[in-house]
């Protein structure tokens, strides 16, 4: 134990306390309201431009985990962020309709200095409010600096143009991806936005098949944005939080550990995921009719990781400690 001490005290600081984050309200659990429709935002957040939507566990129209698009947890917490990324204009009649949030920054960016940026992504196959429509996978959603901010009825231009975007099609419903890149501040930038800011010609789609041949829409997911000096910061910050329900237990043990994570909570454990600090999934199982099980760990390499678990009840997400 001696040994590893100091190498925990090192490496939690590394990996959660060095940096700052510039993004006001990043993981969006600070609420003003329970949102009931569209365009009703968390705290600091505004809309950018349409309507975009925020799903909170307080809500019943707009519930996390169980949204309208299905069973769907937020990346931390119980807050995220759902925004159009394109709808097919054939279609819909709608031509560019994008959805953007938008929040000025906790303080303006430096000309000249080198800034290091992520969000978290998530895909929904389908969006059945109201309606059941068919779903299009895009690429382009990301995240860009303004020195003005938008509204509504004023988004932002398609001028294809983002300081950081996702280059390739995500269409998994499962897990989070994280987006992640750096840029060196040309304009004493004061806002952030997201979204997708490219046209239809510069958007590539990935077409799914549905009951309703008459719309088709693109829908992500957002959640746990950040905005640093630091790329280590930036790399391993994950905005932890909880959803736990009817006052239900967990227990990891032992914490740190070199060999066996042993598991157990007070209702069915449904499935678990392991992260590393740069988001990567190391690990992935499903337990059936269990409240106790096992991970071998002793494959991995030493660190820091995120254990996540998912109950009948409850959502969980744990740091623990892998020492050889």
């Amino acid at each position: 134990m001696k040994k590893l001490l100091p190498f925990f005290i090192v490496f939690y600081f590394t990996c959660n306390l060095f940096g700052q984050n510039l993004v006001p309200n990043p993981n969006l659990e600070d609420t003003v309201f329970c949102p009931w429709a569209e365009n009703q935002l968390p705290l600091s957040w505004v809309c950018f431009g349409r309507s975009p939507d925020y799903l909170n566990s307080c809500s019943s129209a707009l519930n996390v985990p169980n949204t309208p698009t299905g069973y769907h947890p937020a990346h931390s917490g119980v807050g995220m962020i759902g925004v159009f990324t394109y709808v097919n204009p054939s279609s819909s009649g709608w031509p560019d309709y994008r959805e953007f949030v938008g929040i000025q920054l906790a303080s303006t960016l430096s000309v000249g200095q080198k800034y290091y940026m992520s969000f978290f992504m998530s895909f929904a196959r389908r969006y059945p409010i109201g309606m059941a429509t068919n779903a299009i996978g895009t690429d382009k959603l990301g995240l860009k600096f303004s020195t003005v901010p938008y509204s509504e009825t004023t988004p932002p231009a398609l001028d294809n143009f983002s300081h950081l975007y996702t280059d390739s099609i995500y269409t998994d419903t499962l897990q989070w991806i994280k987006v992640s890149g750096s840029f060196i501040a040309d304009s004493a930038y004061n806002y952030l936005m997201l979204g997708n800011f490219f046209d239809e010609a510069n958007t590539d789609t990935l077409y799914f098949g549905g009951p309703n041949n008459w719309t088709n829409e693109s829908y992500y997911f957002l959640d746990d944005i950040c905005v640093t000096t630091d790329s280590m910061f930036n790399e391993t910050w994950t905005g932890i939080n909880d959803l736990e329900q009817n006052n239900e237990k967990l227990n990891i043990y032992p914490n740190p550990s070199n060999d066996i994570i042993k598991i157990s909570t007070t209702s069915y454990i449904e499935e678990i995921y392991l992260t590393n600090c740069l988001g990567q999934t190391v690990y992935q199982a499903e337990s059936k009719n269990k409240n106790t099980t096992e991970i071998d760990i002793s494959a991995f390499s030493q660190g820091l990781y995120i254990l996540k678990i998912k109950t009948e009840n409850s959502f969980y997400s744990r740091q623990i400690l892998i020492s050889h």
